[in-house]
């Protein structure tokens, strides 16, 4: 139960979002099958080479989206090898994995291509819109994103539903990871640490005003109902909210904060992970696919150092979590 790595999985959220749509997006659930067929196993182990040769796309990134797909509980991969090259290393679909066959009833598959296409790069934003309480009545992108966040299940109804082993965790992984990065930016963690009783939805608002003068109660309560349910904040005991241990981990003042890494993924990763069709297709990095130069050389572009100076931040704090 490491704080740090609780609230750093809510920070990275949009890679599993990412991944898991790319891998609904080349229909590789459908290729692990198809490729089962010639076993007598309908559910056999399948390389990374023949599922990428039946798709036309990149093998070794093919095999690495896999093994990131093993991880998250949707395929499995053959663990008599370890050694094997990428491109013979062997992978089935797990149950989990079913529902993102493209006839599967559920519509998983449907629903994360959307996703892709509209709500993930909308989510960008919602810093920005949320901060000058920008009207997005007439924005069907924006209308979703708000009802998703209004409906985010308590920390308790996750944990009952087991919601982080579940595909809707990888659905809506995404949202969390700009809401936690909208409260670095409002430096929320540190707003709340300043009283030790909590403080109240009114507080929060007097303390973003000066900030964000067009700020309303309604869009800090829906980020804060977003964090409660990630369980990086508690409340509200008598209207009152504060930080959970893995919240602590996003304040300012502490050693191996999280609130630089927020920061970072929440803008320059998050943005590069949707190209990541463009890498499984290609084998290319996505970072250059979408700036043009690799990261380093990207940061020394800038015309402030600001980039630089966030990087070294983050870096740095996670090279401080390592060493604890």
């Amino acid at each position: 139960d490491d704080p740090f790595l609780r609230a750093f999985l809510v920070i990275t959220g949009f890679m599993r979002t990412q991944a898991v749509g790319v891998f609904a997006q080349f229909q590789l659930a459908e290729a692990l099958v198809e490729e089962s067929k010639h076993s007598s196993d309908s559910f056999s182990f399948v390389s990374a080479a023949m599922v990428a040769q039946q798709k036309g796309i990149h093998t070794h990134a093919t095999c690495r989206l896999l093994r990131f797909m093993d991880q998250l509980g949707l395929v499995e991969e053959e663990r008599s090898h370890p050694h094997d090259r990428e491109g013979t290393s062997r992978f089935r679909l797990c149950a989990k994995g079913i529902p993102l066959l493209a006839h599967h009833p559920s519509g998983w598959r449907d629903r994360f291509l959307d996703i892709q296409d509209r709500l993930y790069p909308t989510c960008q934003d919602l810093g920005t819109v949320l901060s000058n309480a920008e009207d997005i009545s007439n924005n069907t992108s924006w209308k979703d994103l708000r009802r998703m966040m209004d409906q985010w299940p308590s920390v308790q109804e996750s944990e009952t539903n087991m919601r982080v082993a579940s595909l809707h965790a990888f659905f809506t992984a995404f949202v969390a990871s700009q809401c936690v990065r909208t409260a670095a930016e409002w430096e929320l963690a540190d707003i709340l640490e300043k009283d030790a009783e909590g403080r109240t939805l009114l507080d929060l608002v007097k303390e973003l005003r000066p900030r964000y003068p067009a700020i309303c109660e309604e869009n800090v309560l829906c980020i804060l109902r977003v964090l409660m349910g990630e369980g990086l904040i508690t409340g509200p005991l008598h209207d009152r909210y504060s930080l959970s241990r893995a919240g602590q981990c996003l304040r300012t003042d502490i050693r191996a904060s999280l609130h630089p890494v927020a920061l970072f993924y929440g803008g320059c990763y998050y943005d590069v992970w949707g190209s990541l069709s463009h890498s499984i297709h290609t084998g290319h990095s996505a970072f250059v696919h979408r700036h043009g130069m690799p990261l380093f050389e990207f940061g020394e572009a800038q015309p402030t150092r600001t980039f630089s100076l966030l990087y070294q931040a983050q870096l740095r704090s996670i090279q401080e979590w390592e060493t604890e």
